[in-house]
């Protein structure tokens, strides 16, 4: 999936797609967020997927182990500049509170014991890594958070369902 983004605070972001003001930049990628606006002219919230993310890169100079290490977060790996490690937890789905600004709540997508990893790279992976995930029977599989919320709102029967919304 490729993601474009336009920078705003929330506040500027809500009134925007809220119709209640202007693009807060003038950019290709806010041009076409209004086309889709206009288009798609009676768009609302309807779900929010929450989650708890710990981002890791290699310091400039770092190895493996400092890349484990808390103090390693939010560095930079010069041999692969766009590399980028995420663990994402707690991962929760909510129909019912639909602002960016509540507390995280709803049904939760996966087991507490589960995180879920993503690995992204502008590139290849680096080899060393390549062969980390190897030996860790840790393989590629897709996965999407907003996808997996709506097939679990899906499966549930309609007063389950209900519940869980309310959530």
């Amino acid at each position: 999936m490729y993601k474009r983004r336009c920078q705003a605070g929330y506040t500027q972001a809500m009134a925007w797609l809220w119709g209640q003001s202007e693009a807060p930049e003038s950019s290709a990628t806010a041009r076409e967020i209004d086309r889709f606006l206009v288009f798609y002219d009676s768009l609302a919230p309807a779900l929010v997927v929450s989650y708890e993310r710990d981002s890791l890169r290699l310091r400039a100079g770092g190895s493996l182990s400092d890349a484990l290490m808390p103090a390693a977060l939010a560095a930079h790996d010069p041999s692969s500049p766009e590399l980028r490690v995420t663990f994402d937890r707690a991962l929760k789905a909510s129909a019912a509170h639909l602002s960016l600004n509540a507390q995280a709540s709803g049904v939760q997508l996966l087991p507490s014991s589960q995180v879920l990893m993503e690995v992204k790279c502008a590139q290849a992976i680096p080899l060393w890594l390549s062969g980390l995930l190897s030996e860790l029977h840790l393989y590629p599989s897709s996965f999407s958070k907003y996808g997996r919320a709506w097939t679990l709102f899906a499966s549930m029967p309609s007063t389950q369902t209900l519940q869980a919304l309310a959530c």
